[in-house]
């Protein structure tokens, strides 16, 4: 069986080189082929097309709900909505204001979420301590030139050596 963080039985250190072999998928939170938005506990909360998830500094894994457009934390033996939740949108600010269009990647620093708004076409952040929504990139891709890349500073915006690239999917 996978022996791994979270999984009874499982270890800091991962799988185990002998039990490649015969890997088996476990579900830790939500229901296989049950979709919904239930916040709740492990096993009865719900999920809609779960696409990305990141683990931050303390533990607690956050989960991009592609469907359900939202951002749902997992911690405690609980699940959550972190952020978003309000339809599909790209508006931004608190909690219950802010609006994700079908979010499909998540990545945690020490102090906030990227998310990545598939429809929206933006990159967004959530601070980890207010759960605040904010338009971190905004771009039409369909205007990027061949080749080209972006990057910036995240916590000002002005090269201070903490740089973020990104790249834009079908601009090979």
């Amino acid at each position: 069986p996978f022996d791994g963080p979270g999984i009874e039985g499982g270890s800091q250190d991962g799988p185990k080189g002998e039990d490649i072999e015969s890997p088996q998928l476990l579900v830790y939170a939500g229901s296989a082929g049950v979709p919904g938005d239930d916040d709740g506990p492990l096993k009865t909360a719900r999920f809609d097309g779960p696409t990305g998830l990141t683990v931050d500094t303390n533990g607690a894994v956050y989960v991009a709900d592609f469907l359900k457009h939202r951002i749902r934390k997992i911690a405690g033996g609980q699940v959550s909505t972190f952020a978003g939740g309000n339809g599909s949108g790209t508006k931004d600010g608190p909690k219950g204001q802010a609006q994700f269009a079908a979010p499909l990647k998540v990545a945690a620093t020490a102090t906030q979420l990227f998310v990545t708004d598939n429809k929206g076409m933006k990159l967004r952040s959530v601070s980890l301590a207010t759960q605040e929504v904010k338009t971190v990139l905004a771009t039409d891709p369909y205007k990027v030139k061949e080749g080209a890349g972006v990057a910036f500073a995240p916590s000002t915006g002005k090269g201070n050596g903490t740089l973020m690239y990104v790249a834009l999917m079908d601009k090979h």
